[in-house]
């Protein structure tokens, strides 16, 4: 294993369809391009030109985001040295993607890297944490999480797999916030998205879900079918519709300029879309319920020394007229 790092490294991958730049910070997938012709190549994700403006940087472009991704109450999270000294007495105090323990902005130990015709690359990032509640029951004895991801190029697809191991029982929600795009044009109003959603989760004005299931049909979020995005903007947590807890195919986004497809294979629950106002990209968010431990009728994640944890999620691309129909 390899020690530590402290400074920026940037990993490259590729293959015959895909180009791929990694990060040791945030496990950040700083570049992805796919090889259209000799020409010119297609980049995939939104990023930043060098790797240091990644530090303060608020959009969390391409991290990996633990130990809880997207919003939760403080009081509900895994509690640190640095969390406790957030103010107190404003309801909710709300973490977003990990508060200031955030996996997104740590130096991340490369295990190791794979070149070849499936090249892939394995980040490890441990963090210490007081439990909370357990804290009298394990005479506060500090937890460890020790989290693993790994990056594939398996011909067209990036696949991303999580594997997590923890000393304490540990509330836990892994995702990765990489910006999709499928052109250079400076909006995503063209783009036909589909999700495999009946239902989306009410949030309320801290974008804090309400644990209201809302149907998909007839909505503003009806995504069923390919739908243009035109002007919708979302922040929206859909639950999906699988028929297995396997990998399937959960959505899709594709544009007829740039005849790219994009699709999204996952063994999670939900699926949280995300497309900014402030530049083009949509984000989705494989996951598990988004603030789980506050809401009885959501399915919480739990990590432990006998149950770690594990995520798939595969983003595969193409170039194809007319894919829906097909």
């Amino acid at each position: 294993m390899c020690a530590q790092q402290t400074t920026m490294k940037v990993y490259h991958l590729e293959n015959d369809f895909l180009k791929m730049e990694v990060l040791n910070y945030g496990a950040i997938i700083k570049r992805l391009r796919l090889k259209i012709n000799h020409i010119e190549d297609q980049d995939l994700v939104v990023g930043l030109k060098n790797p240091e403006d990644y530090i303060n940087d608020a959009w969390f472009l391409g991290a990996c985001l633990g130990p809880f991704s997207g919003r939760i109450q403080e009081d509900k999270i895994l509690e640190t040295p640095q969390a406790t000294k957030a103010s107190h007495g404003k309801a909710p105090h709300i973490l977003l993607h990990g508060g200031d323990q955030t996996y997104a902005k740590q130096f991340w130990v490369l295990e190791n890297i794979c070149k070849g015709a499936t090249p892939h690359i394995c980040l490890s990032h441990t963090q210490r944490v007081n439990n909370k509640e357990d804290s009298n029951d394990n005479n506060g004895e500090v937890a460890e999480i020790k989290t693993f991801v790994t990056y594939s190029l398996v011909n067209s697809e990036l696949r991303i797999k999580y594997h997590s191991i923890a000393t304490l029982p540990q509330v836990f929600n892994l995702s990765n916030h990489s910006y999709f795009i499928l052109d250079s044009a400076t909006n995503l109003s063209e783009y036909e998205l589909c999700i495999r959603a009946n239902f989306y989760l009410e949030t309320n004005a801290h974008l804090l879900p309400t644990g209201k299931l809302i149907p998909t049909p007839g909505s503003t979020y009806d995504f069923r079918k390919a739908t243009q995005l035109a002007h919708t903007q979302l922040d929206t947590p859909f639950v999906l519709d699988k028929k297995y807890h396997g990998i399937e195919r959960v959505a899709s986004a594709y544009l007829k300029k740039s005849d790219i497809l994009l699709e999204v294979f996952t063994d999670q629950e939900v699926i949280v879309c995300f497309t900014p106002k402030e530049f083009p990209g949509i984000c989705f968010e494989t996951q598990g319920f988004p603030d789980a431990p506050n809401h009885s009728n959501f399915k919480t994640i739990s990590i432990d020394k006998n149950n770690p944890y594990t995520q798939e999620t595969y983003y595969k691309f193409s170039m194809k007229t007319n894919p829906f129909n097909a």
